[in-house]
């Protein structure tokens, strides 16, 4: 067996499209959602676990997924790793990329040795560099986009915003050096450099561009011209990249999910559908209600006609089927099933294997204390590994995914 590509996931969201050719919107019982599972440090635990669900019964489908942050530890990053006294990375070669690399052997190993169906790659959360108007002033270095290019990818974004956003794209020259500083600058270099590299060296099925922290114009630019650099430099025709707009809020944060209705609702949806279409994207996701790392018991209820509304504008504008990746699904209080293309979990993960960690920890105190082996040997990691596995399959049954590999397969 080996990892699905990017060409086999596009084919898999179309045959799971959740419209009829009009845009009518399918029954909920004829339509289905991904789960993506994310992994951490160490890989083999979760990978091993992810792997595992997937072939539980008659074998489900599942995108896994490696982080920015976790492929850059991964990578073994001297800004995100501690390091024995006296030791130093010598590698030349950029940690998330290396990691990602890393990653991709190795779910690769569990592919094979489950022999599993319909597991796909993907790269997430790779964060564009926060822009702060004042830090951006003055040149950043030069390590970035040529300068003329910049000028050029912003006065194109505008021109093509200016009729649905209007005033918001009235920009002042200040601004507009401050962008131009930015895209130009070695932040925004080193992170093309990680994102274009790691998505030609381990080639996934599905890789996320994260820059929904940034202004409008912005991130307009800066997506277009990471899309087109992936599909002309490297030729890569094949990963869906995904785009955001508008980022997922965090656990904690007291800005709230505005709902919209009418002609806000409408002019949001145009917005989505010109973002896809000027980007080039073939995965989207924007604000649905949904907060990262939700703690327990936070429920968040997501947003049916938003995601409604924007998906179905999506799918008769261009022709395709355009997955909504659902950001903070553990704190989601129902899967939407089929207009979320893709339901990333992380946090449940991390809970569960710590909670289990910790009452071993409890149950085992004393001999752990007095060096049993049999307290601190692998059999934590194992089971670890497991408690794993049962959350990842009740998550693919949530999705209605489960058990779907014979039918998607045509078997």
């Amino acid at each position: 067996m080996s990892l699905g590509t990017g060409r086999e996931l596009k084919e898999l969201f179309q045959k799971l499209s959740p419209f009829e050719p009009d845009g009518k919107l399918k029954p909920e019982s004829e339509r289905v959602t991904l789960l993506a599972s994310n992994v951490n440090i160490p890989f083999e635990i979760q990978m091993s676990a992810f792997v595992q669900a997937s072939v539980v019964g008659e074998g489900s489908p599942q995108i896994i997924q490696i982080s920015h942050n976790a492929a850059k530890i991964a990578g073994r990053d001297p800004k995100k790793t501690s390091f024995l006294e006296g030791t130093t990375r010598k590698s030349c070669t950029r940690p998330a990329v290396i990691g990602a690399q890393r990653g991709k052997r190795m779910l690769e190993e569990f592919v094979e040795d489950f022999s599993a169906k319909l597991i796909f790659l993907s790269l997430d959360h790779f964060t564009a560099p926060s822009f702060d108007a004042g830090r951006y002033s003055a040149s950043q270095g030069k390590g970035g986009l040529n300068r003329s290019l910049s000028k050029a990818r912003l006065e194109e974004a505008i021109e093509v915003m200016k009729p649905l956003y209007g005033k918001e794209v009235d920009i002042s020259r200040e601004i507009f050096q401050a962008y131009v500083h930015y895209l130009a600058g070695d932040a925004v270099g080193a992170y093309r450099k990680d994102f274009l590299n790691a998505v030609e060296l381990a080639k996934p099925a599905w890789a996320m561009i994260d820059t929904g922290e940034l202004p409008p114009v912005l991130n307009f630019a800066l997506s277009k011209d990471i899309v087109e650099a992936v599909r002309k430099e490297f030729d890569n025709e094949d990963t869906i990249i995904e785009a955001e707009i508008a980022s997922t809020g965090t656990s904690g944060e007291e800005v709230e999910h505005k709902k919209l209705t009418g002609e806000e609702l409408e002019n949001y949806k145009d917005k989505i559908v010109l973002f896809v279409k000027f980007v080039g994207a073939e995965g989207v996701a924007y604000d649905i209600g949904m907060k990262h790392a939700a703690k327990k018991g936070e429920k968040h209820e997501p947003d049916f006609e938003r995601l409604k509304t924007v998906q179905r504008g999506l799918f008769l504008e261009l022709g395709a089927n355009i997955p909504f990746a659902q950001h903070g699904g553990t704190g989601a209080a129902k899967v939407i099933k089929g207009l979320v293309g893709k339901n990333n979990i992380n946090t449940q993960y991390l809970v569960d294997a710590a909670n289990f960690f910790a009452n071993h920890y409890e149950k085992n105190k004393d001999a752990i204390r007095a060096g049993v082996k049999s307290a601190c040997g692998t059999d934590i990691y194992m089971n670890m590994a497991v408690v794993q596995a049962q959350r990842a399959v009740t998550k693919l049954k949530e999705t209605g995914s489960f058990g779907l590999v014979p039918r998607l397969l045509g078997a």
